[in-house]
């Protein structure tokens, strides 16, 4: 990532230098931001353009949640530390006898709706039971809500659909390969930030933080990873229509 000085400092000459090496012309070294290969395959640029224009285009952002799972764990720690020029910042986590929680969510425009930890991968069992008892309860105040998430197989298992359709839950699938299309991949890196500065090294001591991590999520995050992602609404369209003729 690119860092900025900050106002009124001047970068110094081994700085520059540094700089210069990093750079030619107009281009300069830049961390990668990866996507799958499989992105560019025929049938999934077809699905992605496909989704695109109906999605994209036409739908209500205001009925769109959407839905993910991400694994955290009790090695979780920052990345970067200070150290005295020269040396570097040692950490320490468990090489061993550590554990994990999958983290169950779902996402709308205005912020975080829903929420499960459970010491186990996802399964159908577990996705029934969030759909049963987090996500349907949660989601009664948004009645016509359209449910977004990726191929994963218990996202398609008879009993997952029938628990969605038993709820009033309109569902969609993602195009394959394609979590950059899903807003909540944002919240997911926001919130291990959080824990990876909280360093739990127990199981209890991790679920808890979930919660505080999750709460630093504000809605404006919300509406600007939806964005980020090319969902936008009629008011987002409104304002680029007035920025555009200024």
């Amino acid at each position: 990532m690119r860092r900025g000085w900050p106002s009124g400092r001047a970068a110094g000459a081994s700085t520059r230098a540094r700089s210069a090496g990093r750079c030619c012309g107009s281009t300069c070294r830049a961390k990668r931001t990866l996507h799958a290969a499989e992105q560019d395959r025929p049938d999934v640029l077809a699905a992605r353009d496909a989704w695109h224009e109906e999605m994209l285009a036409g739908a209500d952002l205001r009925q769109l949640v959407f839905l993910d799972e991400s694994g955290i764990d009790t090695r979780m720690t920052r990345s970067h530390a200070r150290a005295p020029r020269g040396k570097r910042a040692i950490g320490r986590v468990p090489g061993g006898h550590w554990r994990r929680l999958t983290i169950l969510g779902a996402i709308a425009p205005d912020g975080m709706v829903a929420v499960m930890t459970v010491a186990a991968a996802t399964s159908t069992a577990v996705l029934v039971a969030f759909v049963e008892q987090v996500l349907a309860p949660a989601l009664k105040a948004r009645p016509g809500a359209v449910l977004v998430m990726d191929n994963l197989a218990p996202h398609k298992a008879a009993a997952a659909r029938r628990a969605l359709d038993q709820a009033g839950l309109k569902r969609r699938y993602l195009p394959p390969h394609s979590p950059d299309l899903n807003p909540i991949e944002q919240a997911w890196a926001t919130m291990k930030e959080r824990l990876r500065q909280a360093g739990a090294r127990s199981i209890e001591t991790l679920d808890t933080a979930v919660p505080d991590a999750l709460d630093t999520i504000t809605p404006d995050d919300a509406s600007a990873w939806f964005r980020h992602c090319g969902y936008r609404s009629d008011d987002d369209a409104r304002r680029s229509s007035r920025s555009a003729r200024l």
